[in-house]
């Protein structure tokens, strides 16, 4: 009875050291492929033909891409976001993969540039842009006429 307790003590070992070198196998063969990430960022509420007029704003979304396909990012990075344009502001979503970026009423820029960057899972840091057209705000002219005498 003994002989065969000890049987199964080994092949439950066995079966355990086997699941240990499937997940250590696997960890290898992905450090070993190929990755190129990149950062991929579009505009999510598009203005006309993409523009942002000055006095409002744009959501933009930032994604990590391995080898093309979106990933999720690693539990340890986020997206720091920055523009071309000192005078824009940011306020961003919780996880940081989104974007509201504030073009002041007065910037009289004809484009602003986006940026995000991240670190990989490779502990690398990588980053996208996109660039938007700034449309200024329409000036309201008027004459006043009043009598002079």
């Amino acid at each position: 009875m003994r002989i065969f307790r000890t049987i199964d003590r080994i092949e439950s070992l066995l079966e355990a050291n086997n699941i240990l070198l499937q997940q250590v196998s696997h960890r290898i063969n992905w450090l070993l492929a190929h990755h190129s990430f990149t950062v991929s960022i579009y505009q999510e509420t598009q203005m006309a033909l993409g523009n942002i007029s000055a006095g409002s704003t744009g959501t933009f979304v930032a994604v990590l891409n391995d080898n093309g396909s979106p990933i999720a990012l690693p539990v340890t990075s986020t997206f720091a976001w920055a523009s071309s344009d000192a005078t824009v502001t940011f306020t961003e979503s919780t996880d940081t993969t989104t974007v509201v970026a504030l073009v002041p009423a007065g910037d009289l820029g004809t484009s602003v540039t986006i940026t995000a960057s991240t670190v990989g899972p490779d502990g690398i840091t990588y980053s996208g842009s996109v660039t938007v057209a700034l449309t200024p705000v329409a000036q309201a002219y008027t004459v006043t006429v009043t009598q002079s005498a």
